[in-house]
């Protein structure tokens, strides 16, 4: 957990109105980094945008990237080409154990099964011979809430050029670390 999340538990924790938030980012098992991964698209323009942040069991920040593609069929190719956009983020920082969370139940779903009859499948594919270079690799579901970080991380990426942070986190996305390492609320 950060120190500016320490100290925002802190001192919420002082309130007679403080209490445990239901939307705080999950924490990965023991030992295991999240990967937070989330794509946007645009269906009029056919371009996508990702995001991915690497986080450790205790919140602390890892790495995280963004990246844009000029022409992407739909959603679900974008959400698939954002976990395997995580995934080698994840590779490349050397994670061995991974939990990998996507706003895309449909996405999760099919890399949970190693199958997919979409036009994408081909980037499922990709995904499981890529996870096969981990230890051990878990996919689940989450709500947008749980998923902010890497949702900014991919809007941000239309505005400005694809970028890569590696122990340090973009400014524009430290405000949401910390709400995510805020574990109390003060209503």
């Amino acid at each position: 957990m950060s120190v500016r999340g320490l100290v925002a538990n802190y001192t919420i924790s002082y309130s007679p109105k403080a209490h445990v938030r239901s939307d705080a980012w999950l924490k990965p098992k023991y030992d295991y980094m999240k990967l937070n991964v989330d794509a946007g698209f645009d269906s009029d323009t056919l371009a996508a945008t990702f995001g991915a942040v690497i986080r450790d069991h205790r919140g602390k920040f890892i790495a995280a990237a963004n990246e844009k593609m000029d022409l992407c069929f739909d959603s679900f190719t974008a959400e698939a080409i954002a976990v395997r956009f995580g995934l080698n983020l994840a590779n490349t920082v050397g994670c061995s154990k991974i939990e990998v969370n996507s706003d895309s139940v449909e996405v999760v779903n099919a890399l949970s099964q190693c199958y997919s009859s979409s036009i994408a499948s081909f980037i499922i594919d990709d995904c499981y011979f890529m996870s096969l270079g981990f230890s051990h690799i878990i996919y689940h579901h989450c709500n947008r809430e749980y998923n902010r970080v890497a949702h900014e991380l991919a809007r941000l990426v239309r505005f400005f050029s694809s970028s890569v942070w590696m122990d340090n986190a973009s400014n524009e996305v430290i405000p949401l670390l910390v709400n995510d390492a805020t574990l109390l609320m003060n209503e």
